[in-house]
């Protein structure tokens, strides 16, 4: 899944949970999901599978 594509799933996620959504929390979440291949961060390894987890991790230690 392409990263532009996982950022929408952030964003579905954090609508979800009545939580702002900006381009700054998105890129946040987006930036500690691993992608493929590693230089140029094209594909998400997991696809939107790990969304949610990273958004309650980041929300949890208050990084949002």
């Amino acid at each position: 899944m392409e990263r532009k594509h996982v950022k929408l799933c952030i964003e579905d996620d954090l609508r979800y949970k009545n939580r702002e959504v900006t381009e700054h929390i998105v890129n946040q979440v987006a930036d500690v999901l691993p992608y493929y291949p590693a230089d140029a961060k094209l594909f998400a390894a997991s696809g939107c599978k790990r969304v949610s987890q990273k958004v309650d991790l980041m929300l949890d230690n208050d990084e949002l």
